[in-house]
Protein backbone atom coordinates (compact mmCIF):
# COMPACT_ATOMS: atom_id res chain seq x y z
CA UNK A 1 0.00 0.00 0.00
CA UNK A 2 1.29 3.11 -0.96
CA UNK A 3 1.57 5.73 1.90
CA UNK A 4 0.48 9.33 1.40
CA UNK A 5 -0.32 12.74 3.90
CA UNK A 6 -3.15 14.80 3.55
CA UNK A 7 -3.07 18.21 4.74
CA UNK A 8 -6.64 19.54 6.23
CA UNK A 9 -7.60 23.33 5.68
CA UNK A 10 -6.89 23.66 9.61
CA UNK A 11 -3.63 22.61 9.14
CA UNK A 12 -3.68 19.35 10.61
CA UNK A 13 -1.62 16.22 8.73
CA UNK A 14 -3.16 12.84 7.91
CA UNK A 15 -1.05 10.08 7.21
CA UNK A 16 -3.13 7.08 5.32
CA UNK A 17 -1.73 3.94 3.36
CA UNK A 18 -3.92 3.55 0.09
CA UNK A 19 -4.31 0.59 -2.71
CA UNK A 20 -6.20 -0.84 -5.77
CA UNK A 21 -9.70 0.51 -7.39
CA UNK A 22 -13.14 0.74 -7.29
CA UNK A 23 -15.40 1.40 -4.44
CA UNK A 24 -12.97 3.50 -1.24
CA UNK A 25 -13.00 0.47 1.66
CA UNK A 26 -12.10 2.96 4.85
CA UNK A 27 -10.06 0.67 7.54
CA UNK A 28 -9.63 2.01 10.65
CA UNK A 29 -7.30 0.71 13.12
CA UNK A 30 -6.46 -0.36 16.95
CA UNK A 31 -5.12 1.78 19.57
CA UNK A 32 -1.90 1.68 20.33
CA UNK A 33 -0.63 1.13 16.78
CA UNK A 34 -0.75 2.89 13.79
CA UNK A 35 -2.27 1.69 9.65
CA UNK A 36 0.44 -0.25 8.92
CA UNK A 37 -0.81 -3.09 11.01
CA UNK A 38 -3.77 -3.14 8.36
CA UNK A 39 -1.51 -3.78 5.57
CA UNK A 40 -2.14 -7.81 5.05
CA UNK A 41 -5.83 -6.91 5.11
CA UNK A 42 -5.69 -3.77 3.00
CA UNK A 43 -3.53 -5.64 0.24
CA UNK A 44 -6.14 -8.42 -0.05
CA UNK A 45 -9.53 -6.48 0.13
CA UNK A 46 -7.32 -3.95 -2.95
CA UNK A 47 -7.85 -6.96 -5.19
CA UNK A 48 -11.15 -5.47 -5.63
CA UNK A 49 -11.59 -2.25 -3.79
CA UNK A 50 -9.27 1.33 -3.02
CA UNK A 51 -8.67 1.03 0.29
CA UNK A 52 -7.33 3.64 2.32
CA UNK A 53 -5.86 2.71 5.67
CA UNK A 54 -5.94 5.91 8.04
CA UNK A 55 -3.10 6.68 11.02
CA UNK A 56 -5.70 7.62 13.60
CA UNK A 57 -5.09 11.12 14.79
CA UNK A 58 -1.51 11.55 16.99
CA UNK A 59 -0.60 7.95 16.13
CA UNK A 60 1.48 6.69 13.35
CA UNK A 61 2.37 10.20 11.02
CA UNK A 62 -0.96 11.65 11.67
CA UNK A 63 -0.54 14.66 13.71
CA UNK A 64 -2.97 14.70 17.14
CA UNK A 65 -6.22 16.13 17.37
CA UNK A 66 -6.20 19.82 19.24
CA UNK A 67 -8.25 18.93 21.71
CA UNK A 68 -6.22 18.08 25.11
CA UNK A 69 -8.72 15.00 26.02
CA UNK A 70 -10.95 14.39 22.98
CA UNK A 71 -13.72 12.30 23.30
CA UNK A 72 -14.55 9.68 20.66
CA UNK A 73 -17.16 12.17 18.53
CA UNK A 74 -14.04 14.38 17.89
CA UNK A 75 -11.97 11.70 16.31
CA UNK A 76 -15.48 10.78 14.03
CA UNK A 77 -15.56 13.97 13.11
CA UNK A 78 -11.74 13.89 12.50
CA UNK A 79 -12.61 11.20 10.00
CA UNK A 80 -15.46 13.18 8.36
CA UNK A 81 -12.95 15.88 7.78
CA UNK A 82 -10.09 13.50 6.99
CA UNK A 83 -12.84 11.79 4.13
CA UNK A 84 -13.57 15.23 2.83
CA UNK A 85 -9.90 15.87 2.11
CA UNK A 86 -9.76 12.88 0.10
CA UNK A 87 -13.08 13.19 -1.89
CA UNK A 88 -14.69 10.78 -0.52
CA UNK A 89 -18.76 11.59 -0.15
CA UNK A 90 -19.66 7.60 0.38
CA UNK A 91 -17.33 4.91 1.48
CA UNK A 92 -17.38 1.45 3.37
CA UNK A 93 -16.18 1.30 7.03
CA UNK A 94 -14.46 -0.92 9.00
CA UNK A 95 -13.00 -0.23 12.23
CA UNK A 96 -11.63 -2.42 14.99
CA UNK A 97 -11.42 -2.00 18.69
CA UNK A 98 -10.56 1.68 18.72
CA UNK A 99 -10.98 2.24 15.47
CA UNK A 100 -14.51 0.59 15.68
CA UNK A 101 -15.88 2.76 17.87
CA UNK A 102 -14.30 5.83 15.89
CA UNK A 103 -16.11 4.51 12.44
CA UNK A 104 -19.63 3.74 14.71
CA UNK A 105 -19.33 7.38 15.33
CA UNK A 106 -19.05 8.94 12.25
CA UNK A 107 -21.46 6.24 10.80
CA UNK A 108 -24.25 7.33 13.37
CA UNK A 109 -23.63 11.15 12.82
CA UNK A 110 -22.96 11.23 9.34
CA UNK A 111 -25.08 8.40 7.36
CA UNK A 112 -25.56 9.38 4.47
CA UNK A 113 -21.51 8.91 3.99
CA UNK A 114 -21.57 5.56 5.14
CA UNK A 115 -22.73 2.47 2.19
CA UNK A 116 -21.99 0.02 5.15
CA UNK A 117 -20.33 -0.47 8.36
CA UNK A 118 -18.15 -3.67 9.75
CA UNK A 119 -17.04 -3.40 13.13
CA UNK A 120 -14.66 -5.76 14.88
CA UNK A 121 -13.94 -6.22 18.71
CA UNK A 122 -16.11 -3.26 19.55
CA UNK A 123 -15.57 -3.06 23.36
CA UNK A 124 -18.62 -3.70 25.46
CA UNK A 125 -17.74 -3.03 28.90
CA UNK A 126 -19.34 -1.84 32.53
CA UNK A 127 -19.17 1.20 34.18
CA UNK A 128 -17.14 -0.04 36.33
CA UNK A 129 -15.05 -1.98 33.89
CA UNK A 130 -14.75 1.31 31.65
CA UNK A 131 -13.43 3.30 35.39
CA UNK A 132 -11.02 0.50 36.21
CA UNK A 133 -9.80 0.69 32.23
CA UNK A 134 -9.48 4.90 32.35
CA UNK A 135 -7.82 4.65 36.09
CA UNK A 136 -4.73 1.98 35.07
CA UNK A 137 -4.46 0.40 31.03
CA UNK A 138 -2.54 3.79 30.13
CA UNK A 139 0.52 4.29 31.78
CA UNK A 140 3.13 6.72 30.21
CA UNK A 141 6.87 5.70 29.75
CA UNK A 142 9.11 8.33 31.37
CA UNK A 143 12.64 8.13 29.58
CA UNK A 144 15.43 6.78 30.98
CA UNK A 145 19.46 6.80 30.95
CA UNK A 146 19.21 3.09 30.46
CA UNK A 147 16.97 2.25 28.44
CA UNK A 148 14.47 0.18 30.34
CA UNK A 149 11.24 2.43 29.79
CA UNK A 150 11.90 0.33 25.85
CA UNK A 151 11.47 -2.87 27.97
CA UNK A 152 8.43 -1.79 29.88
CA UNK A 153 6.42 -0.93 26.57
CA UNK A 154 7.48 -3.85 24.85
CA UNK A 155 6.46 -6.04 28.32
CA UNK A 156 2.95 -4.10 28.24
CA UNK A 157 2.64 -4.64 24.22
CA UNK A 158 3.19 -8.69 25.19
CA UNK A 159 1.09 -8.92 27.93
CA UNK A 160 -1.81 -7.61 25.86
CA UNK A 161 -2.21 -11.13 24.40
CA UNK A 162 -2.03 -12.95 27.86
CA UNK A 163 -4.07 -11.10 30.01
CA UNK A 164 -7.23 -8.89 29.77
CA UNK A 165 -6.79 -6.59 30.98
CA UNK A 166 -2.93 -6.42 30.27
CA UNK A 167 -2.40 -5.11 33.76
CA UNK A 168 -4.41 -7.90 35.45
CA UNK A 169 -2.05 -10.84 35.81
CA UNK A 170 -3.82 -13.30 37.81
CA UNK A 171 -5.37 -16.86 36.67
CA UNK A 172 -8.88 -15.65 36.11
CA UNK A 173 -7.83 -12.60 33.49
CA UNK A 174 -5.43 -15.22 31.73
CA UNK A 175 -6.79 -16.09 27.89
CA UNK A 176 -6.36 -18.03 25.10
CA UNK A 177 -4.80 -16.82 22.54
CA UNK A 178 -1.59 -16.86 20.43
CA UNK A 179 1.22 -14.08 21.05
CA UNK A 180 2.30 -12.75 17.70
CA UNK A 181 5.35 -13.08 16.59
CA UNK A 182 8.17 -11.11 17.77
CA UNK A 183 7.95 -8.81 14.32
CA UNK A 184 4.24 -7.65 15.16
CA UNK A 185 5.46 -7.48 18.60
CA UNK A 186 8.31 -4.95 17.06
CA UNK A 187 5.18 -2.86 14.82
CA UNK A 188 2.90 -2.57 17.90
CA UNK A 189 5.79 -0.98 20.58
CA UNK A 190 7.09 0.89 18.07
CA UNK A 191 3.65 2.53 17.00
CA UNK A 192 2.75 2.87 20.71
CA UNK A 193 6.34 4.62 21.52
CA UNK A 194 6.02 6.37 18.28
CA UNK A 195 2.32 8.03 19.54
CA UNK A 196 4.19 9.11 22.65
CA UNK A 197 2.43 11.35 25.30
CA UNK A 198 -0.38 11.20 22.80
CA UNK A 199 -0.79 7.16 22.60
CA UNK A 200 -3.74 7.33 25.75
CA UNK A 201 -5.92 9.64 24.22
CA UNK A 202 -7.73 7.82 21.77
CA UNK A 203 -7.65 4.73 24.82
CA UNK A 204 -9.19 7.24 26.82
CA UNK A 205 -11.76 8.17 24.64
CA UNK A 206 -12.37 4.54 23.29
CA UNK A 207 -12.77 3.57 27.02
CA UNK A 208 -15.45 6.06 27.97
CA UNK A 209 -17.89 5.37 24.83
CA UNK A 210 -20.49 3.25 25.99
CA UNK A 211 -21.35 1.83 21.82
CA UNK A 212 -24.87 0.41 22.91
CA UNK A 213 -26.76 3.61 22.80
CA UNK A 214 -24.86 4.16 19.17
CA UNK A 215 -25.67 1.00 18.08
CA UNK A 216 -29.19 1.64 18.75
CA UNK A 217 -28.92 4.99 16.33
CA UNK A 218 -27.02 3.68 13.49
CA UNK A 219 -28.99 4.11 10.24
CA UNK A 220 -26.32 1.99 8.00
CA UNK A 221 -26.38 -1.59 7.36
CA UNK A 222 -23.98 -3.28 10.29
CA UNK A 223 -21.86 -6.17 11.34
CA UNK A 224 -20.34 -6.47 14.44
CA UNK A 225 -17.82 -9.26 14.67
CA UNK A 226 -15.10 -10.23 16.88
CA UNK A 227 -12.57 -13.14 16.89
CA UNK A 228 -12.64 -15.93 19.45
CA UNK A 229 -8.87 -15.09 20.12
CA UNK A 230 -10.00 -11.61 21.02
CA UNK A 231 -10.15 -10.59 24.74
CA UNK A 232 -13.28 -8.65 23.81
CA UNK A 233 -15.31 -11.59 21.90
CA UNK A 234 -17.24 -12.57 25.25
CA UNK A 235 -18.29 -9.39 25.18
CA UNK A 236 -20.35 -9.90 22.09
CA UNK A 237 -22.95 -11.36 24.30
CA UNK A 238 -23.33 -7.84 25.77
CA UNK A 239 -25.19 -6.75 22.56
CA UNK A 240 -29.00 -7.23 22.47
CA UNK A 241 -30.91 -8.23 19.71
CA UNK A 242 -31.28 -4.95 18.09
CA UNK A 243 -32.96 -5.71 14.82
CA UNK A 244 -32.64 -3.85 11.68
CA UNK A 245 -29.58 -2.72 10.54
CA UNK A 246 -27.36 -4.73 13.06
CA UNK A 247 -26.18 -8.03 13.06
CA UNK A 248 -23.77 -9.59 14.87
CA UNK A 249 -21.33 -12.46 13.57
CA UNK A 250 -18.43 -14.20 14.00
CA UNK A 251 -15.84 -13.63 11.54
CA UNK A 252 -13.30 -16.36 11.66
CA UNK A 253 -14.28 -19.38 9.83
CA UNK A 254 -11.50 -21.15 8.85
CA UNK A 255 -8.13 -19.38 7.41
CA UNK A 256 -5.80 -17.04 8.41
CA UNK A 257 -7.52 -14.08 10.59
CA UNK A 258 -6.99 -11.62 7.73
CA UNK A 259 -7.82 -14.07 5.24
CA UNK A 260 -11.06 -14.69 6.86
CA UNK A 261 -11.93 -11.10 7.59
CA UNK A 262 -11.67 -10.16 4.64
CA UNK A 263 -13.87 -12.62 3.57
CA UNK A 264 -16.49 -11.36 5.67
CA UNK A 265 -15.79 -7.66 4.95
CA UNK A 266 -15.96 -8.07 1.22
CA UNK A 267 -19.45 -10.37 1.14
CA UNK A 268 -20.16 -7.20 3.43
CA UNK A 269 -19.24 -4.52 0.93
CA UNK A 270 -20.68 -6.25 -1.94
CA UNK A 271 -23.96 -6.42 -0.50
CA UNK A 272 -24.82 -2.88 -0.14
CA UNK A 273 -22.37 -1.64 -3.22
CA UNK A 274 -25.10 0.27 -4.81
CA UNK A 275 -24.58 3.51 -5.70
CA UNK A 276 -21.39 3.60 -4.16
CA UNK A 277 -19.19 6.02 -6.62
CA UNK A 278 -15.41 4.48 -6.72
CA UNK A 279 -12.89 6.26 -5.44
CA UNK A 280 -11.35 9.22 -7.45
CA UNK A 281 -7.69 8.33 -8.85
CA UNK A 282 -4.75 8.77 -6.61
CA UNK A 283 -3.08 11.97 -6.83
CA UNK A 284 1.14 11.81 -7.91
CA UNK A 285 3.36 12.83 -5.85
CA UNK A 286 4.26 16.38 -5.85
CA UNK A 287 5.42 19.83 -3.73
CA UNK A 288 2.74 21.50 -4.84
CA UNK A 289 -0.53 21.85 -2.93
CA UNK A 290 -2.48 22.83 -0.26
CA UNK A 291 0.50 21.35 2.22
CA UNK A 292 3.13 23.33 0.65
CA UNK A 293 3.57 26.85 2.52
CA UNK A 294 6.67 28.83 2.61
CA UNK A 295 7.27 28.19 6.54
CA UNK A 296 7.26 25.12 8.43
CA UNK A 297 7.97 21.48 7.43
CA UNK A 298 5.55 19.53 5.42
CA UNK A 299 6.52 16.30 4.73
CA UNK A 300 5.65 13.55 1.87
CA UNK A 301 7.22 10.20 -0.30
CA UNK A 302 8.90 10.33 -3.40
CA UNK A 303 8.57 7.03 -5.55
CA UNK A 304 11.74 5.02 -5.91
CA UNK A 305 10.97 2.06 -8.46
CA UNK A 306 9.28 -0.27 -6.10
CA UNK A 307 10.23 1.97 -2.53
CA UNK A 308 9.13 4.94 -1.26
CA UNK A 309 11.32 7.35 0.49
CA UNK A 310 10.25 9.85 2.69
CA UNK A 311 11.26 13.83 2.78
CA UNK A 312 10.52 16.27 4.94
CA UNK A 313 10.27 19.95 3.11
CA UNK A 314 10.11 23.60 3.68
CA UNK A 315 9.48 26.81 1.17
CA UNK A 316 9.42 26.84 -2.49
CA UNK A 317 11.20 28.44 -5.61
CA UNK A 318 14.77 29.46 -6.07
CA UNK A 319 17.38 26.33 -6.66
CA UNK A 320 16.11 23.62 -4.62
CA UNK A 321 18.22 22.28 -1.68
CA UNK A 322 18.38 18.39 -1.49
CA UNK A 323 19.52 17.50 2.28
CA UNK A 324 20.71 13.83 2.80
CA UNK A 325 21.12 13.19 6.76
CA UNK A 326 23.77 11.17 8.85
CA UNK A 327 21.96 7.65 8.77
CA UNK A 328 20.29 5.87 10.43
CA UNK A 329 19.15 9.54 11.76
CA UNK A 330 15.99 10.92 9.69
CA UNK A 331 15.54 13.96 7.86
CA UNK A 332 14.83 15.93 11.13
CA UNK A 333 18.29 15.64 12.17
CA UNK A 334 18.63 18.55 9.12
CA UNK A 335 15.74 20.58 10.61
CA UNK A 336 18.50 22.88 11.58
CA UNK A 337 19.20 23.68 7.54
CA UNK A 338 15.95 22.48 5.93
CA UNK A 339 14.19 25.33 8.10
CA UNK A 340 15.90 28.53 7.18
CA UNK A 341 16.57 27.20 3.45
CA UNK A 342 13.04 27.15 3.45
CA UNK A 343 12.89 31.13 3.78
CA UNK A 344 14.84 31.23 0.19
CA UNK A 345 14.34 28.03 -1.60
CA UNK A 346 12.61 24.85 -1.43
CA UNK A 347 14.64 22.55 0.70
CA UNK A 348 13.67 18.59 1.11
CA UNK A 349 15.38 16.12 3.48
CA UNK A 350 14.94 12.78 2.61
CA UNK A 351 15.75 9.70 4.85
CA UNK A 352 17.92 7.23 2.99
CA UNK A 353 16.57 4.17 1.31
CA UNK A 354 16.19 1.59 3.98
CA UNK A 355 16.46 3.98 6.81
CA UNK A 356 13.90 5.90 9.19
CA UNK A 357 10.73 6.41 7.23
CA UNK A 358 12.10 4.79 3.87
CA UNK A 359 11.83 1.86 2.63
CA UNK A 360 15.12 -0.05 0.92
CA UNK A 361 13.34 -2.01 -1.97
CA UNK A 362 16.23 -3.19 -4.12
CA UNK A 363 19.16 -0.64 -3.40
CA UNK A 364 21.47 -2.37 -1.59
CA UNK A 365 24.90 -0.81 -2.72
CA UNK A 366 25.67 2.39 -3.02
CA UNK A 367 25.05 2.85 -6.66
CA UNK A 368 21.38 1.49 -6.34
CA UNK A 369 20.75 3.99 -3.54
CA UNK A 370 22.05 7.03 -5.86
CA UNK A 371 19.68 5.50 -8.53
CA UNK A 372 16.63 5.33 -6.01
CA UNK A 373 17.39 9.41 -4.54
CA UNK A 374 17.57 10.70 -8.49
CA UNK A 375 14.59 8.16 -9.52
CA UNK A 376 12.83 10.03 -6.49
CA UNK A 377 13.82 13.29 -7.11
CA UNK A 378 12.74 12.73 -11.01
CA UNK A 379 9.12 12.14 -10.03
CA UNK A 380 9.15 15.16 -7.60
CA UNK A 381 10.26 16.93 -11.01
CA UNK A 382 13.70 18.54 -9.76
CA UNK A 383 15.94 18.91 -12.78
CA UNK A 384 19.05 20.71 -10.91
CA UNK A 385 19.98 21.19 -7.21
CA UNK A 386 22.45 22.25 -4.60
CA UNK A 387 23.11 18.96 -2.32
CA UNK A 388 23.98 18.88 1.44
CA UNK A 389 25.12 15.54 3.23
CA UNK A 390 26.59 14.26 6.50
CA UNK A 391 27.64 11.21 7.25
CA UNK A 392 26.24 8.36 5.28
CA UNK A 393 24.22 10.82 3.51
CA UNK A 394 27.68 12.50 1.94
CA UNK A 395 28.65 9.16 0.49
CA UNK A 396 24.94 9.45 -1.18
CA UNK A 397 25.44 12.92 -2.27
CA UNK A 398 28.58 12.75 -3.85
CA UNK A 399 27.71 9.47 -5.33
CA UNK A 400 24.63 11.75 -6.97
CA UNK A 401 27.41 14.19 -8.20
CA UNK A 402 29.52 11.76 -9.69
CA UNK A 403 25.96 9.89 -11.47
CA UNK A 404 24.18 12.81 -12.58
CA UNK A 405 26.83 15.92 -12.46
CA UNK A 406 24.54 18.18 -15.05
CA UNK A 407 21.87 18.51 -12.33
CA UNK A 408 24.35 19.09 -9.18
CA UNK A 409 25.42 22.95 -9.22
CA UNK A 410 27.13 21.83 -5.83
CA UNK A 411 27.66 20.02 -2.87
CA UNK A 412 28.72 20.12 0.66
CA UNK A 413 30.35 17.44 1.84
CA UNK A 414 29.89 16.95 6.11
CA UNK A 415 32.00 14.23 7.28
CA UNK A 416 31.66 10.55 5.56
CA UNK A 417 29.69 7.20 7.24
CA UNK A 418 31.14 6.34 10.53
CA UNK A 419 33.54 3.27 10.70
CA UNK A 420 31.67 0.87 13.60
CA UNK A 421 30.04 -2.25 14.21
CA UNK A 422 26.73 -2.68 13.16
CA UNK A 423 24.37 -4.54 15.20
CA UNK A 424 21.46 -7.23 14.51
CA UNK A 425 18.30 -5.72 15.62
CA UNK A 426 15.97 -8.32 14.57
CA UNK A 427 12.89 -8.40 16.92
CA UNK A 428 14.02 -10.41 20.11
CA UNK A 429 10.57 -11.98 21.74
CA UNK A 430 11.57 -10.05 24.82
CA UNK A 431 12.34 -7.02 23.02
CA UNK A 432 15.96 -6.92 24.46
CA UNK A 433 16.78 -5.59 20.46
CA UNK A 434 15.14 -2.00 21.50
CA UNK A 435 17.72 -1.93 24.54
CA UNK A 436 20.90 -2.85 22.38
CA UNK A 437 19.55 0.03 20.15
CA UNK A 438 18.83 2.52 22.79
CA UNK A 439 22.76 1.81 24.23
CA UNK A 440 24.13 1.80 20.52
CA UNK A 441 23.19 5.43 19.95
CA UNK A 442 23.42 6.52 23.40
CA UNK A 443 26.90 5.34 24.03
CA UNK A 444 28.20 6.58 20.60
CA UNK A 445 26.56 10.23 22.41
CA UNK A 446 28.73 9.84 25.33
CA UNK A 447 31.89 9.29 23.51
CA UNK A 448 31.07 12.48 21.92
CA UNK A 449 30.58 14.47 24.93
CA UNK A 450 33.55 15.54 26.63
CA UNK A 451 33.41 14.09 30.68
CA UNK A 452 34.76 17.78 31.82
CA UNK A 453 32.70 19.91 30.37
CA UNK A 454 31.77 22.14 33.66
CA UNK A 455 28.06 21.75 32.79
CA UNK A 456 25.48 20.57 34.84
CA UNK A 457 22.53 18.24 34.11
CA UNK A 458 22.36 14.94 32.11
CA UNK A 459 25.46 14.33 28.92
CA UNK A 460 22.59 12.81 26.91
CA UNK A 461 19.46 14.25 25.72
CA UNK A 462 17.07 11.91 26.24
CA UNK A 463 14.67 13.05 24.16
CA UNK A 464 17.18 12.98 21.02
CA UNK A 465 18.39 9.73 21.98
CA UNK A 466 14.82 8.57 22.03
CA UNK A 467 13.85 10.34 18.51
CA UNK A 468 17.04 8.76 17.07
CA UNK A 469 16.25 5.00 18.58
CA UNK A 470 12.86 5.44 16.96
CA UNK A 471 14.56 6.26 13.66
CA UNK A 472 16.76 3.25 14.10
CA UNK A 473 14.32 0.55 14.69
CA UNK A 474 11.35 1.84 12.13
CA UNK A 475 14.22 0.21 9.89
CA UNK A 476 15.67 -2.29 12.28
CA UNK A 477 15.97 -4.87 9.42
CA UNK A 478 17.09 -2.61 6.60
CA UNK A 479 19.31 0.25 8.46
CA UNK A 480 22.49 -2.00 8.32
CA UNK A 481 22.22 -2.61 4.68
CA UNK A 482 22.18 1.19 3.84
CA UNK A 483 24.89 2.20 6.14
CA UNK A 484 27.16 -0.65 4.52
CA UNK A 485 26.71 0.71 0.99
CA UNK A 486 27.62 4.21 2.17
CA UNK A 487 30.96 3.49 4.12
CA UNK A 488 33.26 4.16 1.22
CA UNK A 489 32.18 7.98 -0.04
CA UNK A 490 32.47 8.27 -3.83
CA UNK A 491 34.29 11.53 -5.02
CA UNK A 492 32.56 13.60 -7.92
CA UNK A 493 34.86 12.18 -11.11
CA UNK A 494 36.68 15.28 -13.22
CA UNK A 495 35.61 17.75 -10.72
CA UNK A 496 32.60 18.31 -13.02
CA UNK A 497 30.85 19.56 -10.03
CA UNK A 498 31.94 21.90 -7.30
CA UNK A 499 32.40 20.08 -4.11
CA UNK A 500 32.64 22.08 -0.36
CA UNK A 501 34.08 20.15 2.66
CA UNK A 502 31.33 21.10 5.33
CA UNK A 503 32.63 20.70 9.40
CA UNK A 504 31.46 17.21 9.95
CA UNK A 505 27.59 16.66 10.84
CA UNK A 506 27.45 15.11 14.29
CA UNK A 507 27.38 11.61 12.83
CA UNK A 508 24.98 8.79 15.25
CA UNK A 509 27.41 6.31 15.04
CA UNK A 510 30.60 7.91 15.18
CA UNK A 511 32.86 7.40 18.07
CA UNK A 512 34.73 10.61 19.04
CA UNK A 513 37.67 10.85 21.23
CA UNK A 514 36.56 13.77 24.01
CA UNK A 515 40.71 14.54 24.25
CA UNK A 516 41.06 15.18 20.22
CA UNK A 517 41.62 18.55 18.53
CA UNK A 518 39.41 20.84 17.14
CA UNK A 519 37.04 18.90 14.06
CA UNK A 520 38.84 19.22 10.70
CA UNK A 521 38.24 22.47 8.78
CA UNK A 522 34.94 23.54 6.44
CA UNK A 523 32.29 25.47 6.15
CA UNK A 524 30.91 25.91 9.81
CA UNK A 525 28.48 23.81 10.92
CA UNK A 526 25.39 26.07 10.70
CA UNK A 527 23.33 27.47 8.63
CA UNK A 528 23.99 30.80 7.02
CA UNK A 529 27.57 29.85 6.42
CA UNK A 530 26.06 26.73 4.31
CA UNK A 531 24.18 28.56 2.29
CA UNK A 532 26.47 31.74 1.45
CA UNK A 533 28.87 28.98 0.39
CA UNK A 534 26.39 27.66 -2.05
CA UNK A 535 25.19 30.72 -3.35
CA UNK A 536 28.45 31.73 -3.95
CA UNK A 537 29.01 29.23 -6.53
CA UNK A 538 29.38 30.18 -10.00
CA UNK A 539 26.82 29.03 -11.27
Amino acid sequence: MRRQFLTLHSGRRVHYRRSGRGQPVVLLHASPSGSATLTALGERLAQSFTVYAIDTPGHGDSDPLAEPEPEIADFGRALGETLDGLGLDRVHLYGTHTGAKVALSYAVTRPAGVASLLLDGVGVATDAERADLREHYTPTFALRGDGTHLLAAWQQVRNMYLFWPWYRELEEARYATPMPSPRDLHELTVGMLVAGEHYPLAYQAAFACDPLPLLRRVGVPTVVVASEHDPLFAQLERIPSLGGDVRVVRHRPGGSDDAALARVLAEHVTAHSAAVPDAPAAAPPTLDGADRTPVGVARGFAVAGDAELHLRSAGRGGRPLVLLPPAPASGAALDWLLVPAGASRLALAIDLPGTADSQLGTATDRTSMVEAVLAGLDGLGLDEFDLYGAGAGAGIAAGIATRAPERVHAAVIAGEPAATDLPDLAPDPLGLHLVRAWHLLRDHALRRTPAATGRSGPSVDLAVCQARVLDLVKACDTYAVALRATRSPARAAGGRVPLLAGAPHPDPLAFVDPAQDAPPAGIAADAPAILAALDAVDG
